[in-house]
């Protein structure tokens, strides 16, 4: 079973050289544990999304240890920042997760945040971890999905067709040193759609996330979405992983996705806490 480790600099510190992040967007595990006593942090959390049974250091992130040295740090959140949706997120481990840690997980994320009753625990899974049949044992529903491919294998397989057909516009929100990419998509001198990327680290690597795109109806359903992303990643001056997430029934998306090369490496799920 697990229990709360006590918030203290020099015990997290320790811990910190023993945890790997979970989602692959997560950001570090400097970021997870430094969310573990950043005060201002978590008093601005508490600003956005007030509940009266919390105190600030109920918004920090909270690290959990069982007795055979496995380690997880978890986090409150609200889904949408609607507060009468709380559910808890997993943003680090030490181990590669099976489900029987979830399953032993479960109960102590439940009573330390039993003042809000969260939902759901959320965990991001490999599609290797996925293939474990157990999974399937413990109640919980899925979310999100991430496909990503490595920048250089994707402008080294053939163009698109209608690629020539389409061309990229710089937009205004645009800001490289906020480091978002911004483009409008011209289609015959039309506008078609928009795409943005935004610079994230991928699963400890450099990375680039897409974070917008549209298409106006009458350009749907002629593959000018995967078109609009091979653009943008010619566009960009870097190499890294270019990933995205999608919803499991946004079959469209999906389609784009594989289209210029990127594949499904896992997704979060979402497990029951009630």
């Amino acid at each position: 079973m697990f229990a709360r480790v006590p918030s203290s600099p020099d015990r997290l510190a320790t811990l910190a050289q023993q945890l790997d992040v979970l989602a692959p967007d997560g950001g570090s595990v400097a970021d997870a544990v430094a969310a573990c006593l950043d005060r201002q942090r978590a008093l601005e959390f508490q600003r956005r999304c007030p509940r009266p049974e919390l105190g600030h250091l109920d918004y920090m992130a909270q690290a959990f240890e069982a007795r055979d040295g496995r380690v997880v740090v978890v986090e409150l959140r609200f889904r949408g920042l609607d507060v009468t949706r709380p559910f808890v997120e997993l943003r680090a481990s030490n181990v590669g997760l099976a489900p029987h840690h979830v399953s032993d997980l479960l109960p102590a994320v439940g009573a330390r945040f039993a003042a809000v009753s969260p939902r759901r625990l959320r965990v991001y899974l490999t599609a290797r971890q996925e293939a474990d049949p157990r999974w399937d044992e413990l109640p919980s529903a899925p979310e999100l999905r991430i496909f990503a491919a490595p920048l250089a294998r994707l402008r080294a397989r053939p163009l698109p067709d209608q690629f020539d057909a389409l061309e990229l516009r710089d937009k205004d929100s645009s800001n490289k040193e906020a480091a978002l990419f911004a483009w409008e998509a011209l289609v015959g001198g039309e506008l078609a759609g928009a795409i943005a990327l935004e610079c994230r680290p991928f699963g400890g690597e450099p990375g680039f996330a897409i974070v917008e795109q549209e298409l106006a109806p009458e350009f749907r359903g002629r593959r000018l979405g995967a078109v609009m992303q091979r653009h943008a990643i010619e566009r960009l001056e870097a190499d890294g992983i270019c990933f995205g997430a999608i919803e499991p029934d946004n079959i469209a998306s999906i389609k784009t996705a594989r289209r210029i090369g990127r594949a499904d490496v896992g997704g979060f799920r979402s497990f029951d806490m009630r």
